[in-house]
Parts: C-alpha cells; structure tokens; sequence
C-alpha cells in the first residue's frame, strides 16, 4: 500500500493511481483514514468488484467470516475482539474495530459485532465502486450458531448464496433472509434442501443448484413431468444457454413453470492441480 504523501500530488494523477492499483490495497488505502476515504471516493472507477463474504467456523463456540476480491490475492479477516478497548481504535461505518495490518496480503478486523462490520467493510467497498457482484457463503458451519443471522441483511443483497456443508435448521427463518432473482448452491450431503423447496420460500429463487446429486433419488424427491416436446434451451441473465430438452416439470401455485435438469459439472478437487473431477449437479430453473 502507497504512503498517504500520494495526496500531496496533483487530482489527475491521483486518479491515474487509484485506477491502476488493485481493489483490494484501494479498499485498504480508504480504510486507513477519512482523508483517504474521502480522495479515494472521489473518482468513478467504472468498474464492478466480485465480492464474496464467507462465514467459516472457528471453534465450537465461535466464527469468523473473510472477504476476498476475485483476481485479488488479498482477504480480509474479521473476528471477535475481547471486550477490553485498546488506546486505538478506528471505525468502519459506524463501527468502532481494532485493525492489524500483519502484511500486505492480509488485513485483521477486530470487532463486537461481527455480521455488522462485516457489512459496514462490504458497504464500504460498494460505496467506492457504485456496484459489486456479491456472493455470500456459509462453510461448514449450522446457521443457528451464529449469532444475529436471522436479521443480517446483507445475504439479502447478495447475488449468490453458497451453502458448503452447513447445516440449515429452520427453513422457515432461512427463507427470510432469500430475495427473488438470487442464485443459491448447495454443496454437501447434510443439507435438507428438499423441504427447503418444498415450504414454499425457496421456489421463488430463479436458479437453485445442488452438487453431487443422485439422480434416481432426486427424481424421487421432486417429481414432475418429463418434457418430451422436442429441443429447449433456458438462457439466464448472464447469456448461459442451459439445455432443458430433458427436464422434468411442475407448474407452481403462482403458475410458473419450473424445471429440474442434470448436468455433468467439472470441479478441480485441489486448485494447484489441473487434472478436473466431473460430478452430477441438480439444477432446479424457474422459467420466465
């Protein structure tokens, strides 16, 4: 991260900087005073970040969540702090955090409350770049163990919701916190993403995917009518052409059509390898 003499330098090339340097030292420059927050707001970056937000277990009793950039190298960690308050403290919207910058690649939140600064940093982001593209995972972890979720709004924000072996224990209070228009995955055995569907919050996502599906029990579980009227292709907002000439229908009580198809989908089981593990993913589509 550059020293805070850069402000001393004429507007253009300040903005000529800021658009070339990467997303996540930005944030972190923002963040190191209102001065900075303030010069750094001020230029149109014309640009949308990936954001995702994941909340990973720590121990039986306590989580944490990190932030990562897509294309960046760098995360944000945001955990608990005692209730003893340090000679210094700073703020993150209205939250008053203890911030160590251990390196340049990893940057420590400490915080009270950690569900609000984490959308307090998020929001943060946001009000940079105008826009971001935000997914909101949970991994390995039951929701009900963390404390403030039921009314956490910012996995309402998000575009994407991941589930990773996290453990839903009220679908009813789950569905709250879902919009219409968000994408939700689910990815791990433990997850009873079928009376999920079936309580009536869920089907109003447009997309709804579950890896390492069974196919012959999936059908089981969701029924429906196998289209056999020919070629059909679901386009989604992002242009993807999904074939459905093979997927199994039923019409909602608002009387939209959705489709379950099948699809082989390839993952890396180790990111350093490059060999790819094909495995069967359930793709639940609610038709315009």
């Amino acid at each position: 991260m550059f020293s805070k003499d850069i402000l001393s330098l004429p507007t253009v090339v300040i903005e000529h900087i800021f658009k070339r340097t990467p997303i996540y030292d930005l944030v972190n420059f923002s963040l190191s005073s209102e001065f900075a927050n303030f010069a750094v707001n001020q230029f149109n970056y014309h640009v949308t970040p990936s954001i995702e937000v994941t909340i990973k277990r720590k121990n039986e009793l306590d989580f944490y969540v990190e932030i990562g950039v897509l294309g960046c190298s760098g995360v944000w960690s945001i955990e608990k702090k005692d209730r003893k308050s340090p000679r210094i403290m700073e703020k993150i919207g209205d939250n008053l955090v203890v911030i160590s910058r251990k390196s340049s690649e990893a940057l420590t939140i400490l915080t009270m409350d950690i569900l609000k600064t984490t959308s307090s940093l998020v929001h943060h982001i946001q009000s940079i770049f105008k826009t971001i593209d935000l997914t909101v995972t949970f991994d390995d972890i039951m929701l009900s163990e963390i404390s403030g979720i039921s009314q956490w709004k910012l996995v309402s924000e998000a575009k994407k919701v991941k589930l990773i072996d996290s453990i839903v224990d009220s679908w009813s209070e789950f569905q709250r916190l879902l919009t219409p228009g968000q994408d939700l995955l689910l990815d791990g055995a433990s997850i009873e993403f079928q009376d999920g569907l079936t309580e009536g919050g869920l089907d109003r996502l447009k997309s709804f995917k579950i890896l390492n599906a069974d196919y012959q029990w999936m059908l089981f579980g969701f029924g429906g009518t196998l289209w056999t009227q020919g070629p059909r292709i679901y386009e989604t907002e992002e242009g993807e052409k999904i074939d459905c000439s093979n997927g199994n229908d039923w019409v909602r009580e608002d009387g939209r059509v959705c489709t379950l198809v099948f699809t082989m989908e390839g993952i890396k089981e180790d990111p350093m390898e490059t060999e790819v593990t094909a495995r069967r993913t359930a793709l639940f589509l609610v038709w315009p």
